[in-house]
């Protein structure tokens, strides 16, 4: 990863899809720079949500692992390749949200 890039993140999913929970992220993150935290690290995480956020199919992404709708406790990661497309993952799968 370069100065001012970020080509990996991990969320934490329970009770929320992928894309609420990458939007409540990318809320945080911006209040903290709009409160005057301008770390290159908050920065280059926020650019890479709002980039995410753009451009995924986050219906698609749902229907081909449900475990994203937010059904499921779970750990995932969001790596953006070579090709400057978005993959997930799901590292870890805790079970059903809320309980």
């Amino acid at each position: 990863m370069s100065v001012g890039t970020r080509d990996k993140l991990g969320l934490s999913l329970d009770g929320f899809c992928i894309e609420t929970t990458a939007k409540q992220r990318l809320r945080v993150l911006t209040e903290r720079l709009l409160n005057g935290e301008e770390r290159a690290e908050t920065m280059a995480e926020a650019e890479f949500l709002r980039q995410f956020l753009e451009t995924g199919e986050f219906s698609a992404l749902r229907a081909d692992n449900p475990g994203l709708d937010g059904s499921h406790r779970s750990e995932v990661t969001i790596t953006r390749e070579a090709s400057g497309e978005f993959a997930v993952r799901v590292e870890r799968d805790y079970g059903p949200a809320g309980g």
